[in-house]
Order: C-alpha cells, then sequence, then structure tokens
C-alpha cells in the first residue's frame, strides 16, 4: 500500500462542496419558487375576483337599465321604441332590449327578433343562453324583469364574457359557470365537466367564475418576477460553497478521524534509527491512516486532530497497537533497543495523563519488553503548560524510565523552560535544518548551536530527515549520535520492520 502524496480530502471536500451547492440552491429555488407560486396563485385569485366585480357591474347597470324601461313601457311597441333605442345608447353593453308578452317578443332594438319565443329557461332574471337570431351559435347573457304579461329582457355583448380578459391582462382565461352549463375559451356553452380547481361565486347573480392553474405559465412567472433574486442566490451559494470547501471542512476530517478510530484505521509504522555508524538501534513509531485502502501522511490530519483533541486517543491506540506487535516479536529485538512515541503536550495534563501512563507502563511491566527503551518525543506545535499535574506526569514518567525528548527542536513553541521543566534525555533536529546541510552556513551554525547544548546537558542528539552520505558523514563529525532518515531505512509496516530487525542479527 503506497503513501497518499495527495490529500484524500480534496475530493470529499469538493463532493460535499457541491452537495451543499445544489442543497442550497434547491432549498432556497424551493422556498423562492413556493413563495411564487403563492404570489402566482393569490394574483390569479385577484385578477378573478376583479374581473367579478367588473361582470357584476355591467350586469347590475344592464338590470337597473331593464328595471328602468319595465317602469315606463306601455306594451305599444310605437310607443316603446324610442326608450328602448336611448336605453342602448345610455348602456353600450346591452346588445338589444326585448318588450316579452307571453314568453313572445312584441317590440325590440333589433327587429329580426319580434316574433321570436324566448325558452323557458330565460324566465329567471339572469341567463346564459346560445344565441339563435342575434349572434347564432354564441353565448349572450339574458337579463329579465317583469312577468309572464308584460316583461323586458336584455342581451348583452359577448365581448362582456370575454374582453374583460383582455382589460384585466389576464393571462389565463376565467370561464363563467351557471346551472345550465359553462362558456368555454370559444365562447360556446358547454355541458360537459369544467376542468377548472378555482372557483369564486357571484353575491349578486346566479353564476360564477373559474380559471385553473397553469404550471408552465407558473414557473416562467416565478423566473420572470425573481430573476434577480436566483442571481443572487446563486452568488451566495456559490460563495457559502467555497467558503465551506477552503475553511470550514476540517469539521469532515473530524468526523472521518473520529470514524477512523472507532475502525482501528490509524496502523503504526516504524523507521528505523541508527547509530552514527549506521546500526540500527531504535525506531520510531509514525502514525499512518488506512483510509478507504490508501495510506494517509500524518501532515494532513495530525495538527486537525491535535486540535480536536482526537490525539490523545489516536495516539493510546498506536502505542497500544505496538506493544501487542513487539510482545509477539519480542525475540528479534536486541537489547537497549529504543521506540519512541509522538505525543502532544495536551497528553501531560490531567485529564489525559493517566491514559498515558497506563499505556507506556505496559512496557515497564512485561518481563519480555522490559529491556526496550520507551522514548516520549514531545512536539511543540502546542504549548506546554507546566501546572502541577503536568509535572507530576513527567516525574512519574521519569520514575518509570521513559525517556522524554524535545521533537523538532528548534520549531514550534520551543523555549529553555522545557528543557529546564521536561528533564529531557535528548533533542531531536528538525528534518528543515538537515535539508540545508552541511551547504547552508546559517543551518549548519544552528546545527552545531543544538549539539554544543546536548552535549552541555549530556543528553543524546537524533537527527532526522538525512536523506545522502554528505550528510550523514558531516552529521557524525559534528557528533550527532543518532541519525534518521531515507538513506538508511524508510518507514515500514511493523509487519515489513521485523525483516528488517531479523537481518541486523
Amino acid at each position: 500500500m503506497t503513501l497518499n502524496n495527495k490529500s484524500p480530502f480534496r475530493r470529499l471536500k469538493l463532493f460535499h462542496s457541491c452537495y451543499l451547492f445544489i442543497g442550497l440552491v434547491l432549498l432556497t429555488y424551493g422556498v423562492l419558487f413556493f413563495q411564487s407560486v403563492q404570489n402566482y396563485k393569490s394574483e390569479t385569485r385577484s385578477r378573478l375576483s376583479l374581473s367579478l366585480e367588473v361582470l357584476d357591474g355591467q350586469f347590475q347597470a344592464a338590470t337597473e337599465a331593464v328595471d328602468n324601461v319595465l317602469r315606463h313601457i306601455t306594451g305599444d311597441c310605437s310607443a316603446d321604441v324610442n326608450a328602448l333605442g336611448n336605453t342602448i345608447i345610455a348602456v353600450p353593453s346591452i346588445q338589444s332590449l326585448n318588450v316579452v308578452k307571453q314568453g313572445t317578443v312584441v317590440c325590440s332594438t333589433f327587429e329580426p327578433n319580434i316574433g321570436g319565443v324566448l325558452p323557458s329557461t330565460t324566465f329567471i332574471n339572469f341567463n346564459v343562453i346560445t344565441s339563435n337570431i342575434v349572434v347564432p351559435g354564441k353565448t349572450i347573457v339574458v337579463i329579465k324583469s317583469g312577468n309572464d304579461d308584460l316583461a323586458v329582457a336584455a342581451s348583452l355583448h359577448g365581448f362582456i364574457l370575454f374582453g374583460v380578459v383582455k382589460i384585466l391582462e389576464m393571462e389565463t382565461p376565467f370561464h363563467i359557470n351557471t346551472n345550465t352549463g359553462w362558456v368555454n375559451e370559444k365562447g360556446q356553452l358547454v355541458a360537459t365537466e369544467n376542468p377548472d380547481t378555482l372557483y369564486i361565486e357571484s353575491g349578486a347573480f346566479p353564476y360564477s367564475i373559474s380559471t385553473r392553474y397553469d404550471y408552465q405559465k407558473m414557473f416562467l412567472y416565478f423566473l420572470k418576477s425573481d430573476v434577480w433574486s436566483l442571481l443572487i442566490l446563486l452568488l451566495f451559494s456559490s460563495a457559502i460553497s467555497a467558503f465551506y470547501f477552503f475553511y470550514d471542512s476540517k469539521r469532515e476530517v473530524v468526523q472521518a478521524l473520529s470514524k477512523g478510530l472507532k475502525k482501528g484505521e490509524f496502523e503504526p509504522y516504524a523507521q528505523g534509527v541508527t547509530d552514527s555508524n549506521g546500526v540500527l538501534t531504535g525506531c520510531e513509531i509514525l502514525m499512518r491512516w488506512n483510509y478507504k485502502s490508501s495510506l494517509i501522511r500524518p501532515d494532513d490530519f495530525i495538527p486537525i486532530a491535535e486540535k480536536s483533541g482526537l490525539i490523545v486517543p489516536m495516539s493510546i491506540q498506536l502505542i497500544d497497537k505496538t506493544y501487542e506487535f513487539f510482545l509477539k516479536h519480542y525475540y528479534a529485538v536486541s537489547p537497549e533497543f529504543h521506540v519512541a512515541f509522538n505525543i502532544s503536550p495536551i497528553q501531560l495534563t490531567k485529564p489525559h495523563a493517566q491514559g498515558l501512563l497506563n499505556s507506556v507502563a505496559k512496557f515497564r511491566q512485561c518481563s519480555k519488553l522490559k529491556f526496550i527503551k520507551v522514548v516520549l518525543e514531545l512536539t511543540e506545535r502546542q504549548i506546554v503548560s507546566y501546572t502541577p499535574e503536568t509535572l507530576a506526569t513527567i516525574r512519574k514518567l521519569h520514575d518509570m524510565g521513559i525517556i522524554v525528548v524535545i521533537d523538532d527542536f528548534g520549531t514550534g513553541y520551543s523555549s529553555l523552560e522545557n528543557i529546564l521543566e521536561l528533564n529531557i534525555g535528548g533533542l531531536k533536529i528538525d528534518k528543515r535544518f538537515v535539508d540545508r546541510y552541511p551547504s547552508d552556513e546559517l543551518s549548519a551554525s544552528l546545527i552545531d548551536n543544538m549539539v554544543d547544548l546536548a552535549n552541555r546537558l549530556k543528553v543524546h542528539v537524533v537527527a532526522e530527515g538525512v536523506e545522502t552520505k554528505e550528510q550523514a558523514e558531516a552529521l557524525r563529525l559534528k557528533g550527532v549520535q543518532y541519525l534518521q532518515g531515507y538513506l538508511f531505512y524508510k518507514p515500514l509496516s511493523l509487519d515489513n520492520f521485523v525483516g528488517a530487525l531479523k537481518a541486523v542479527h
């Protein structure tokens, strides 16, 4: 299994960022669309109500005109025709005015109507019928006032029914419904079932008007009315997703770390440490994350694990796995062999110290492994807080014979206080200094000072990141006792590292 040099979380972050973007767009588009639909329905209802109001006004005007004519007619067409004509001029919506006796038209502003017989259905005050004479085949409204002996009936122009749609700019046409049927888009009175879904009843006349929601127009209404909102939403969702991808996606790594801890995905890898002569004398246990069939570099998850506090149980799990392994292969380990573990300053504090003490104590208490020197390399990415509890933990570690080393000395929160309080057993020179050594004068001077400090403190020095023979020879001449790097050993799984141990012995 090869080490993954590219963060596997980039794809995960990208996936979740896209998922977040799509989710935000769908959610907010859904809310906006729902609001737009409600607005569309409300606007349609308002227009329908306004249409009803306009129609009621026209019908009421015609009713008043008919009532007025009825009060003044005599039944003599020659005497009544002028009154009928004047009324039509005054009320343009009326198509024809008719005087009716015993169901027969005896006088009319439209002469072909005279002698015609009104259908029995028209003997109510308000009717929607199909015209036979004035506009054959078309639907008209008949408003009547009077009785069988003498009545006045007015027929209204068809534009009263349909022209109001244009006046009100209704995109969806409405229909008039009566007890005899409903008027379709062609102006025909039909008796089939009306497919409309929205009805409003007239309170003044026996009819209702209706329409149905056009969802295609509803969607176009949504796009047209909320175009700026949609553009702002896209920009907002893009900004949120980008922020999540670049700044807030560490939460995904923390969740994955927590799951990995429960599944035991963190594996110990050992990198051999040699003395100045190149003889294998120990190893550093490095953490590798076996995540979805690939090994993740520690740089991709250790800093996040430290900030989240998960580094504590992860380190304990790593120490315990290493203990179990060496317990099975103790015969391959030489006396004075040392095993180094990285720990974080938080593990020295009271809530977590006992777990660390219990794990390293196993090496000292096991007769087969008590000869192994356990080294704890304290990282300096976080500040060490020297509380009484922390100092007590350090004393207990020394009492067990555990060696404490400052890892990556000269980087992070490095300070002389650490040397004073920790009673260290060694210093570890960071790879960044070794990389430039011995060609860089500044790096050479810094390493000289570190080695000189270690000699004065009578502690050993380990140089990590040694990759060339030139570096190894120069460090040996400077007095560095232990060397670690790809020149000697690469990090190996514990199973493969046993082979290296057997080769030495």
